[in-house]
């Protein structure tokens, strides 16, 4: 298939999802963020080809440089099979592609904008203005997007505090679940099989997963569990005692093999932190059936009351 830049844009599909270059400004200066596979700049999107504005987040992908025109969009419809159903509460709203040439920056995925940020850099800059309880509702409600997501056949594969929004609504904050770039799709047998150990982060992925390279929704449960454990020990490099050098993946194997897992070493104020903290112990079983669904999770966290206990991060 000969592919132009100049008709790169008409071969996504569907087509609702097509924006037109004319309609987004992506402001270069304003970064919002940089990963392994994307840069995320804010911009504007003109949402009805007359004077409507609205502020919105452009994730540019890395790689483009580096694959074909024909692979990027192979790509793009894989993630839009997996984004075009997700429309949920607590999961990032997805307005569409367009293909930006001027500045060579091929695809370009419009999402929306996040007026707070990423739940880990809030946590960061927070210092100790965050309630447990606050906290504890955005862990829910990322559980209400991952059941939302579960239910549509597909696995996150990517979760933690950096890849959850926050989002002002009134007089509080909700969480929202972004970033599905390693999100897939699950076969008939409830299984998404990798093609290789590079795809997700080692430090939350599970054993088995890293064994067999086969995800489930267990995987996002286990990663679940992580996520907690960051929300309270955010300035924590996780798994500080395992050599950082090139045999750390193995070496990372070998310790869960063994039984290790990360420790919670906050300070328990009540039985509340006993039980939220058995919480996140328990998605690290390595049986995954041992392991609590989203619901059961869900149930356990609403019987929690912190009151009005600060989260004192920076003192752990």
């Amino acid at each position: 298939m000969n592919i132009k830049p100049s008709n790169a844009l008409d071969k996504i599909k569907p087509a609702k999802f097509r924006i037109r270059p004319n309609r987004i400004i992506i402001k270069e200066k304003n970064n919002l963020g940089n990963g392994h596979y994307s840069t995320i700049y804010e911009g504007s999107y003109n949402t009805d080809n007359k004077q409507t504005w609205i502020k919105v987040a452009c994730k540019v992908m890395n790689s483009k440089e580096e694959k074909s025109l024909q692979d990027q969009i192979m790509e793009v419809h894989r993630d839009i099979e997996v984004l075009k159903n997700l429309v949920h509460i607590n999961i990032v709203k997805f307005y569409g592609v367009t293909f930006n040439q001027t500045n060579d920056y091929g695809y370009v995925f419009i999402i929306e904008f996040s007026d707070v940020g990423d739940m880990e850099k809030y946590f960061i800059n927070a210092r100790n203005r965050i309630l447990v309880k606050e906290a504890k509702q955005w862990i829910m409600e990322v559980i209400n997007g991952l059941t939302f997501l579960h239910k549509n056949n597909t696995i996150h594969r990517d979760l933690s505090a950096k890849n959850v929004l926050l989002f002002k609504e009134g007089s509080r904050k909700i969480a929202k679940l972004t970033d599905f770039g390693l999100s897939r799709r699950l076969n008939q047998d409830q299984y998404y099989h990798a093609s290789s150990k590079t795809e997700v982060p080692i430090n939350r992925i599970t054993l088995n997963a890293m064994q067999t390279l086969k995800f489930s929704v267990y995987d996002d449960i286990w990663a679940l569990g992580t996520l907690i454990y960051e929300l309270f020990h955010i300035n924590r490099i996780m798994y500080s005692d395992i050599a950082n050098d090139d045999n750390y993946v193995e070496n990372f194997r070998k310790h869960l093999k063994e039984g290790n897992r990360l420790i919670f070493t906050y300070e328990r104020k009540n039985e509340n932190y006993d039980k939220l903290f058995s919480i996140a112990e328990s998605c690290w079983h390595d049986n995954r059936s041992e392991r609590p669904t989203l619901s059961e999770i869900l149930d356990r966290l609403k019987a929690l009351n912190f009151g009005d206990d600060i989260l004192e991060h920076l003192s752990q």
